[in-house]
């Protein structure tokens, strides 16, 4: 009975291009209605018969037919103003507003270049009163790993269609200073390469700061919370001896065939490891992987887990970049970027993105791959790494 009523209505939440997608199916799937932070779909039988939209406009479309359109631009900037007065006066106190407030509108990757310079920038800039922006709740660990509780770290929910929308520039709201740099920074950088063969992601986020060097490293710390956590997991999945980490999903560049992970932890297995794999949708509901210990923790727990492994293996992806500095010796396997019109190949991704080009990595550390279609050669290479 409750198989069947599983039919009838049933949820689901899944993330697709980086954003987290909540849907309903009705009778057998028929009717579905999916929402987000920037839309809603109501469809019936795989056809969008009634679809709102949020990006520069709000579009109304029945039937694929556009019924409605508005200008969002001036409910944007009311909203985080309004946003920013409340957060500023629980940080400052009454009637006192922020002088300034830092977006940082990128994934993982690039973000933690930001949050290794984050009040180094407000210092630079001359804000006497900073606030530091989280749009995605998500996020929310990951500036803790850096930052701690730094009370001026606030957290005002906006959709990241939005910041791409209204802060294509830094924006003055009154008088606060809204800085939000790096537009589009794959395609430009991409640009850039024409006239500077060593353009790469890292001293292009310093530039963007007005920064001249990066200083030490600024190492993450797990909160005591999130240590807790990890040894939970660990003790859930009876781990007591070595593991490797393995982390084969990635928002921006694209996957790798099952065939070549199930490869890569079927080895280390054999080599007397334990393997955990990090999967929020892959390799959760694929019956292959049930051998291994799966989880898919929040990424200050999983940064406690990697600084404990013996090894940790993943794409070049966001959470790759943040991983390679968890001192353990680290695998990360670059493939084509996913969006065409970015257009990178495996080569150029790593090119630009290497993390070698962070002056805190080495190649003892970490060693980088460029995938090819022979993955039985890549995990040749992986494999036999000396470690």
């Amino acid at each position: 009975m409750k198989k069947f009523l599983s039919y009838i209505f049933n949820t689901r939440k899944y993330k697709k291009d980086n954003d987290l997608i909540f849907e309903r199916r009705f009778v057998f799937g028929i009717f579905k209605t999916q929402k987000r932070l920037a839309g809603f779909k109501l469809k019936l039988a795989g056809i969008p018969i009634f679809t709102c939209k949020d990006r520069e406009f709000r579009v109304v479309k029945l039937l694929g037919i556009p019924v409605y359109a508005k200008n969002r631009r001036f409910g944007f900037e009311k909203y985080f103003l309004e946003q920013i007065i409340k957060k500023s006066q629980e940080v400052y106190g009454e009637n006192i507003v922020a002088d300034d407030v830092f977006v940082i509108r990128h994934n993982i990757g690039e973000t933690i270049l930001y949050l290794c310079k984050l009040l180094e920038w407000a210092k630079r800039e001359n804000s006497k009163r900073p606030l530091f922006l989280v749009w995605r709740e998500r996020d929310i660990p990951l500036f803790r790993l850096f930052l701690g509780k730094e009370p001026r770290v606030v957290f005002v929910e906006i959709p990241q269609s939005d910041i791409n929308c209204f802060l294509k520039q830094d924006l003055l709201l009154e008088n606060v200073r809204i800085h939000a740099p790096t537009f589009q920074i794959a395609e430009a950088m991409k640009a850039e390469y024409t006239s500077n063969k060593n353009v790469n992601f890292a001293d292009y986020i310093l530039q963007s700061m007005n920064l001249e060097d990066w200083t030490a490293r600024k190492s993450p710390i797990p909160t005591s919370k999130a240590k807790s956590e990890a040894d939970s997991i660990l003790r859930k999945f009876g781990i007591k001896k070595s593991y490797v980490l393995l982390c084969p999903e990635a928002v921006s560049i694209k996957s790798l065939p099952d065939e070549f992970w199930l490869k890569i932890a079927k080895s280390l297995v054999f080599a007397g490891y334990d393997v955990i794999i990090n999967s929020y949708y892959e390799a959760k509901d694929n019956s292959k992987f049930l051998d291994y210990h799966l989880c898919c923790p929040d990424i200050d727990i999983l940064y406690a887990l990697a600084s404990r492994s013996d090894r940790v293996i993943s794409m070049a992806s966001g959470l790759g970049v943040l991983l390679s500095i968890c001192d353990v010796p680290v695998d990360l396997i670059y493939t084509d970027v996913k969006n065409k019109h970015i257009g990178y190949s495996a080569e150029f991704c790593r090119q630009i993105y290497s993390v070698h080009s962070m002056p805190w990595v080495t190649a003892k550390d970490v060693v980088e791959h460029v995938a090819s279609d022979n993955y039985d050669d890549l995990a040749k290479k992986v494999l036999t790494r000396n470690i």
